[in-house]
């Protein structure tokens, strides 16, 4: 990487009810849709990775969306990857342990439908789809180190519940891109909230084990060349989660923190004053630790922005390798 390249995370909580809703929305220019838009366009990425989007087998309000990011001074992305997420995809048994079968609770990861709240990349440079790896339809009680929930009585999931549990919430994907013949692989993943369960804590569980995988994945594979983009769901210091899980991918020696040194309300990254939770730090871009990172910010909405994302843009410039990290920190836009 000679130059400075931009990666960016957006979690535009532009997911929709059922099918259809979203690029309904996108062609009729609802007010959420043209916000993370605009915040996408301000945002001058090379590459995105994009949450909480509607899948469509065909990408259609995909290419739709983009359009609509061009209409607002964004590039035109012509490399696209997006895969089905977990999210609604059903399971076919009580996965949640309820006693009822075929409610949203028994996909594999809470929906409504199959394909609500994806993931997907946008990307200015080539995408080395014939390298991507999807482990997202890993089993969770086939990692070594998973957490299992447990009640009183013992194991909270049935052995029927445990062969199809998936750990992926959205999906762990590694998807490599070519940067003026460079590869960069990107490690993109939407952990569960670790709420909305029981005394079992299952989702608070699965959100730690969902951020672990990465920690085991770059140690084990001895992994260079790398970047970390996801929603934790799990700020580090406070609100509900096993915060020590990303304690301890944020200390690990192969990845760089480029928000580090900012001060705290500087590097929160969504604001939930809305349900009283304020402000929290749930978005990363984590680099491979060699990478000399030159830049980084977050980008809110608009103060006269309607229906904003609670989500900052994330995004961290990169240059070549190098054993300095000099770091610009940037906040910029209406919620500081």
């Amino acid at each position: 990487m000679a130059e400075p390249f931009r990666l960016c995370l957006f979690h535009s909580e532009l997911s929709r009810k059922a099918p259809g809703l979203l690029y309904r929305d996108i062609t009729s220019n609802a007010p959420s849709v043209v916000e993370a838009a605009d915040r996408i366009a301000r945002g001058r990425c090379d590459v995105l990775g994009l949450l909480g989007f509607d899948y469509d087998y065909n990408g259609v309000a995909l290419s739709a969306f983009i359009d609509t990011i061009i209409a607002q001074g964004g590039p035109s992305y012509p490399y696209r990857f997006a895969l089905r997420p977990n999210v609604g995809w059903p399971s076919f048994i009580d996965l949640d342990m309820d006693g009822r079968l075929g409610t949203p609770s028994d996909a594999q990861s809470y929906g409504r439908f199959s394909g609500e709240g994806g993931m997907a990349i946008l990307s200015q440079v080539p995408i080395i789809e014939s390298d991507a790896k999807d482990f997202s339809q890993v089993l969770w009680r086939d990692l070594p180190w998973a957490t299992l929930p447990k009640t009183a009585e013992g194991p909270f999931f049935s052995e029927a519940a445990l062969a199809k549990q998936r750990l992926s919430t959205t999906g762990h994907w590694v998807v490599p891109i070519r940067i003026d013949g460079a590869e960069l692989k990107l490690l993109l993943y939407h952990a569960s909230p670790p709420v909305f369960d029981g005394p079992e804590d299952r989702n608070g569980l699965r959100n730690a084990d969902e951020t672990l995988f990465w920690l085991n994945y770059i140690e084990q594979q001895d992994l260079t060349d790398f970047a970390i983009l996801g929603a934790a769901n799990l700020d580090p210091v406070t609100g509900d989660g096993r915060n020590q899980a990303m304690r301890d991918l944020l200390d690990s020696p192969r990845i760089s923190d480029p928000f580090q040194n900012m001060t705290r309300p500087d590097r929160l990254t969504v604001d939930w004053s809305d349900i009283d939770l304020g402000r929290m730090r749930t978005d990363y871009i984590m680099p491979f630790a060699e990478y000399r990172v030159t830049s980084a910010g977050t980008i809110w909405p608009r103060p006269e922005a309607q229906e904003p994302s609670r989500h900052a843009l994330v995004w961290v410039e990169l240059s070549q390798a190098h054993n300095e990290t000099s770091v610009n920190l940037e906040t910029s836009a209406a919620s500081k």
